[in-house]
């Protein structure tokens, strides 16, 4: 035998239950997924497993390009590195400070090509190939990265100053 209950008592029994109306927190869809996609990148490419944090600047690219890439990782694995070791920051499509870096990436060793420490706001100058010490971090300024990509003897003498730095950083 089917009962056949009348509207009104159907609506006194599922009062607040089977209507739902737009009360309380509630958000539309679309600000629930507007949340989600904002999420913010990371100003650097790589895990900075190890706390090294190169910068450089590149004008044609987000990080880097691929020849500067190949040359950080050789690099990097000449010291038993990988570059997801490293943190690579572009300053010139990011341009950030040491403060903020310092913050987010707690570096061991700061390389900067053909960045000045004036650039991070540091509070000292130093020339090319000379390390410094600041806030537990070594710091080694070179040339650009483009001017070590050539194969000429003057990309060469760059690349033997930075070897000499990184391997008195490194103990290699």
């Amino acid at each position: 035998m089917k009962i056949k209950l009348p509207d009104f008592i159907i609506a006194d029994l599922y009062k607040d239950s089977l209507v739902v109306l737009n009360e309380g927190a509630i958000q539309p869809a679309e600000e629930v997924i507007a949340a989600a996609v904002t999420e913010e990148k990371p100003f650097y490419f790589g895990n900075n497993a190890q706390h090294i944090c190169i910068v450089l600047n590149n004008a044609t690219h987000v990080f880097t390009d691929d020849e500067s890439l190949q040359l950080l990782s050789n690099l990097l694995a000449a010291l038993n590195f990988t570059l997801a070791d490293a943190a690579i920051i572009n300053h010139y499509r990011t341009p950030v400070v040491y403060s903020q870096i310092n913050e987010m990436l707690q570096p061991r060793v700061c390389l900067l090509f053909g960045i000045s420490t004036q650039a991070l706001q540091l509070p000292f100058i130093i020339p090319n190939y000379q390390l410094q010490r600041y806030e537990d971090c070594t710091f080694i300024q070179a040339c650009s990265i483009d001017d070590m990509k050539a194969n000429d003897d003057k990309a060469k003498a760059e690349k033997r100053k930075l070897w000499t730095c990184l391997k008195a950083v490194f103990n290699k």
